[in-house]
C-alpha cells in the first residue's frame, strides 16, 4: 500500500560527520563538509546540541499507520537526496543553526502530512512549505512499525 523503499537507510548529507570545535573565546566552529563551516556563540551550540523531543509511543503508532496509508510523505522516501530541500522547501530558508542542528544530530526523519503539499511537485514528489522532524530513536522506531504493517499486509494478502 505504501511507497516505502525496500532497504531505508538515512539520506547522506555529506561524505563526512560534523566537527565541533571550541575556538577558546566563547564561539565554536562547525565544519560539515568542505564548504559549510559556520561560527556559534556558546548559547547557540547549547541549543543546536539539545537533542529534539521525543513522541509519545502513540503519536509514533499514529505516524507509522498514516505512512502507511500514504497520508504523510518523508525524507526517507526520496531517492535523490539532492532535491531534499526542494521537497521540504522550508528547509532551504532555516538559518546556519537550523542546519547544524540537522547535521549534528544526523536527522534522517523529516516528514509532513500530504494534505500540506503544495500544488506543484518536483521529479514525482511533493513540495512542502512545512515539515516536522522525529529524532533518531522516534524514527527507527516508526521504521519498525512500519515494517511491521507491510509484513502484516504481506502475509493477509497471501491468504
Amino acid at each position: 500500500m505504501s511507497n516505502w523503499p525496500d532497504e531505508v537507510e538515512a539520506l547522506p548529507a555529506s561524505p563526512t560527520s560534523p566537527e565541533l570545535t571550541d575556538n577558546g573565546d566563547g564561539t565554536w566552529t562547525i565544519k560539515h563538509g568542505p564548504d559549510w563551516v559556520h561560527t556559534f556563540t556558546t548559547d547557540e551550540i547549547k541549543e543546536i546540541l539539545e537533542p529534539y523531543p521525543s513522541q509519545s509511543d502513540e503519536q509514533l503508532r499514529k505516524l507509522a499507520n498514516d505512512l502507511f496509508h500514504g497520508t504523510i510523505f518523508c525524507s526517507l522516501q526520496i531517492r535523490e537526496p539532492n532535491i531534499a530541500t526542494m521537497i521540504f522547501a522550508v528547509a532551504m530558508f532555516g538559518d546556519d543553526a537550523f542546519h547544524a542542528k540537522l547535521a549534528i544530530h544526523k536527522i534522517k526523519f523529516i516528514y509532513e502530512y500530504m494534505s500540506k503539499a503544495m500544488p506543484r511537485g518536483i521529479n514525482g514528489y511533493p513540495m512542502f512549505m512545512s515539515m516536522a522532524i522525529l529524532n533518531n530513536e522516534d524514527a527507527d522506531k516508526v521504521i519498525e512499525m512500519h515494517s511491521e504493517l507491510l509484513k502484516r499486509e504481506g502475509e493477509e494478502a497471501s491468504q
